[in-house]
């Protein structure tokens, strides 16, 4: 059990750390008029003691890093469980100017590393930005801290930090992976539509001139290489990959509609999951919206069964991607649906096929970011 002090270090809740498989990993206090999860951070009164603006302050995922963290002199903070929320974000902006995203080199602190940057965008500021860095090997600053030179080891790691600038290629293509005039173009357009976001013209319009002068300098190094690969090669690849694309992003799509589904018509299943629901890759950008939705839903409202969340999904103007994605004709009643997404299955089967599920989803995100 870990207390939660609010800012005047008064206690105004407890998170538990969960060691049964078959519970949600972190359960807390129920939410109430002092204690809002999205609007508090553990250890949040350790932000009392910063004395400048340019002090490091890291964002870590979990209780027990936090604790890590701070046993070696390293300000620390975690949100509860839950995923980062713009709020809390710019409630460290508060006392800092650039906190240090540090999440867990697994798939959920890889997800949640892109959540927080797609966040922190619109928002983005000369005094209010965000700063990443990477772990390896899904490892995370606990195991890290504890490991023989532990304290060696991550201080060497804090040192290599990411701006929003340099994670942007992180998470839309390196170097290497942009081997194609296609795939710069398709890079170049997927970055600039997420710098369209930022609020600050200022801002916006110098993240777009950086970009485009990376991009010339990768363009002009790409080019050797495209003319020197014969177009035998060029083209069996081409083919090649289109077979493999193509049988891939159909079981992809399925798989994650299978994912929504369960969320969608087993609302006890979604409550009891609702953290790895809430991580979990989505490469469809309508699902994962609606997943997002989902999951706000039952966090600020008072959702009884799994009609009440379809209707809450149809007045949020949801009943056209419902219907592009589900057998369904009115958005409550969904015809094909798998067993163990069924509202009446046995619970602890159905969790044990949701996990499986969400594993398979994993492991081919993993070896989709290889180089990540």
């Amino acid at each position: 059990m870990f207390p939660i002090l609010d800012r005047f270090e008064n206690v105004i809740a407890f998170g538990g750390r969960s060691f049964n498989q078959e519970q949600p990993k972190y359960i807390n206090s129920w939410e109430n008029s002092f204690f809002k999860k999205r609007e508090i951070l553990y250890n949040l009164p350790s932000l009392n003691t910063v004395k400048s603006r340019e002090e490091e302050i890291y964002i870590v995922e979990g209780y027990t890093d936090v604790i890590a963290m701070e046993s070696l002199g390293f300000k620390a903070i975690a949100p509860l469980g839950t995923s980062l929320t713009i709020e809390q974000f710019k409630l460290m902006w508060r006392y800092v100017n650039e906190p240090t995203l540090l999440m867990d080199g697994d798939l959920a602190g890889i997800k949640a590393s892109s959540r927080a940057l797609d966040l922190v965008i619109p928002d983005l500021e000369p005094q209010k930005t965000l700063n990443f860095i990477f772990l390896k090997g899904g490892k995370d600053p606990d195991d890290l801290i504890n490991d023989y030179n532990g304290s060696l080891t991550i201080s060497k790691i804090l040192k290599n930090k990411f701006s929003v600038l340099q994670s942007l290629f992180v998470f839309f293509g390196d170097e290497e992976g942009l081997s194609s005039p296609e795939k710069i173009i398709n890079f170049k357009n997927k970055i600039y539509k997420k710098i369209d976001n930022i609020k600050n013209s200022n801002m916006r319009e110098l993240y777009k001139s950086f970009i485009r002068r990376r991009v010339e300098e990768i363009s002009k190094k790409q080019i050797y290489k495209f003319g020197n690969v014969t177009k035998t090669i060029k083209k069996d690849n081409y083919f090649t990959n289109l077979i493999k694309n193509k049988k891939s992003d159909s079981f992809i799509i399925r798989r994650e509609r299978s994912i929504l589904a369960a969320m969608i018509n087993n609302l006890k299943l979604l409550k009891k999951n609702d953290e790895a629901l809430a991580k979990v890759y989505l490469s469809n950008n309508e699902l994962e919206q609606l997943r997002d939705t989902i999951i706000d839903i039952i966090s600020t409202k008072n959702i009884d069964k799994s009609e009440d969340l379809k209707r809450a999904l149809i007045n949020k103007g949801y009943e056209s991607i419902l219907k592009q994605h589900f057998q369904t004709k009115d958005c409550i009643s969904y015809d094909l649906v798998e067993e163990y997404a069924k509202e009446g299955s046995d619970i602890n089967y159905a969790t044990k096929a949701l996990l499986n599920i969400i594993s398979i989803q994993e492991k081919w995100y993993l070896n989709k970011n290889k180089t990540l």
